[in-house]
């Protein structure tokens, strides 16, 4: 295995530009709506809308129905992304 080689000045410019990265989704994520409709939702999540269909229909993701349209809210989303993590690797809080 090879290993790479880099420059303090090239380690700074790398850490800006993630930082920079970082800054930018969080700030999306907090413009992101309270309420999210199913194609919103599942943009939100990265997922198919046809998956997050499917987890809905089989009751696995808390989501409302006040009238025929159903919704999500963004904070119960969280959670669940929360308790459901990929390749096993959970959020300890």
């Amino acid at each position: 295995m090879s290993m790479l080689m880099f420059s303090q000045e090239e380690l700074d410019t790398l850490a800006s530009q993630i930082a920079s990265h970082v800054l930018g989704h969080l700030g999306e994520l907090a413009q992101a709506p309270r309420y999210m409709d199913m194609e919103e939702a599942a943009e939100y999540m990265s997922l198919p809308v046809g998956q997050l269909r499917k987890l809905v229909q089989a009751k696995k993701i808390p989501h409302l129905r006040p009238t025929r349209r159903i919704i999500f809210d963004r904070e119960d989303i969280d959670v669940w992304m929360r308790r459901h993590p990929v390749n096993g690797r959970a959020d300890a809080s």
